[in-house]
């Protein structure tokens, strides 16, 4: 039997493999564009930027993913919402109920972006959450 720590490892590593395949046809990019580090995935290239973090400790729930850095080249054409809708659609694989957001600049577009996705302040002015289940009744309607 495999231990916990294995598991993790291979969910992670799954969930970033399926993120670059994601990302890979929405943008035709020939070659991979999600890098992993457990517990981060990092893209970076020229239609995308995109940092996702798993369970950081104390300051976020633990079954959290946390997006530390969202930016697409083309904004206001559905990406971030086709984000978020992948996300939800890969939540009950990989095992987070909550979706947050980190915001450390003063981009006014992302206040925009957590009002329109029903986001919460989590602790403080700059970060947002919101649970799964919530978001995908807000992204079916």
């Amino acid at each position: 039997m495999t231990d916990i720590a294995n598991d993790k490892h291979l969910a992670f590593t799954q969930f970033s493999d399926e993120i670059d395949t994601y990302f890979r046809k929405r943008f035709h990019y020939k070659s991979r564009c999600a890098y992993a580090r457990h517990p981060t995935v990092d893209i970076r290239r020229a239609a995308v930027k995109l940092y996702l973090r798993f369970r950081v400790g104390d300051s976020w729930p633990v079954g959290s993913i946390v997006i530390a850095v969202i930016g697409f080249r083309n904004q206001r054409r559905g990406q971030g919402r086709a984000l978020l809708n992948k996300l939800v659609e890969m939540s009950s694989t990989y095992g987070y109920q909550n979706i947050e957001i980190e915001q450390t600049g003063t981009d006014v577009s992302i206040q925009a972006f957590v009002r329109k996705f029903g986001f919460t302040n989590s602790f403080d002015k700059q970060n947002w959450i919101i649970s799964v289940n919530q978001l995908r009744d807000l992204l079916t309607r």
